[in-house]
């Protein structure tokens, strides 16, 4: 008899864009991504983000910061949401960020600082 095998954990996707609303391409490109049901597709917003699509996706709040603006105050302001980032990262190995906008870069930007980007599966951290 074969031992039975689980399938593996669905990937959960962190759509980071640091908007303030769902309008735009990147949203409908992440929701499209969504209804296949392939990844759970989170999508990582400022603080009281109004989506408009229908139907709306789950959305993670973050400190606010300029989703196209690069400059040393906006690369300090996304410290805070890479730390928020990778606690959720380091949740669930089945996790992933995907930056989108200037905002998602600098996020991004921190966390690859901080070795999280080249995390393999089987750290123990």
């Amino acid at each position: 008899m074969h031992a039975r095998v689980s399938a593996p954990a669905k990937p959960e996707v962190l759509h980071y864009i640091g908007y303030d609303d769902d309008r735009g391409g990147i949203v409908s490109m992440i929701r499209a991504l969504a209804a296949t049901g392939r990844v759970r597709c989170v999508l990582g917003v400022n603080p009281g983000c109004v989506q408009h699509q229908v139907p709306p996706l789950e959305t993670m709040a973050f400190a606010r910061v300029a989703g196209e603006a690069i400059g040393p105050l906006n690369f300090f302001r996304a410290s805070f949401v890479a730390g928020q980032v990778r606690a959720w990262l380091r949740a669930d190995k089945s996790r992933v960020f995907h930056g989108h906008s200037r905002a998602g870069l600098l996020v991004g930007l921190w966390l690859s600082l901080w070795g999280e980007t080249l995390r393999s599966a089987s750290s123990s951290d």
